[in-house]
């Protein structure tokens, strides 16, 4: 479907204009040595579409409106100074600000989620990417975009944040004939 080769397409407009800000999640890409700690994390989903039956005909092609997740996730490390937290001659009033410390976590990862969201939002309207990559005007949208709030697990606070992109395609139809599989698929599992 063309949807799908679009899916793509928004995947490499964001990789080649990522500057080290962030990483393209995907699996044609390899994993990227930095983690998610020092650059969040993008991934891009086909999410719904649907067929415009006014604007199609009736034999192909037919038009596409597809809805895109453009998927951020960013983490920081709680830093707390855990040698005051340990020294037993320590007062309450000093473990109260280590521990207050671990909060600037939460503020860290907020930021670069609304970076990021300011980074790809900039990226995908720009005039010039209003094809997307691909060789039409794919009439692309950002509708809205949410995040969640800062969630610790430990030593980690991740935040996420989803950009719906809206964009249109026409696809046609093949007409191409499948070939049946081979008959069962044998696995052998090692007692």
């Amino acid at each position: 479907m063309e949807a799908f080769k679009l899916k793509l397409a928004i995947e490499d407009l964001l990789e080649k204009h990522a500057a080290g800000r962030y990483a393209v999640i995907s699996p044609r890409r390899k994993s990227e040595a930095v983690g998610i700690f020092d650059c969040p994390q993008v991934q891009v989903f086909y999410s719904s579409g649907d067929i415009d039956k006014s604007k199609s005909s009736i034999n192909s092609p037919y038009h596409h409106n597809c809805s895109f997740d453009i998927y951020i996730r960013a983490a920081a490390k709680v830093k707390v100074n855990t040698k005051i937290l340990e020294d037993p001659a320590a007062t309450d009033a000093q473990r109260a600000e280590a521990l207050a410390a671990g909060d600037n976590a939460s503020v860290a990862v907020d930021k670069k989620t609304d970076e990021m969201i300011d980074v790809i939002f900039d990226i995908i309207m720009r005039p010039e990417h209003r094809n997307l990559g691909m060789d039409y005007n794919t009439d692309r949208w950002i509708p809205n975009w949410k995040k969640t709030n800062p969630e610790s697990m430990g030593a980690i606070v991740m935040e996420s944040a989803t950009i719906t992109l809206t964009a249109q395609c026409v696809e046609e139809v093949s007409g191409e004939t499948g070939i049946p599989a081979a008959a069962g698929v044998e696995t052998e599992i090692d007692a």
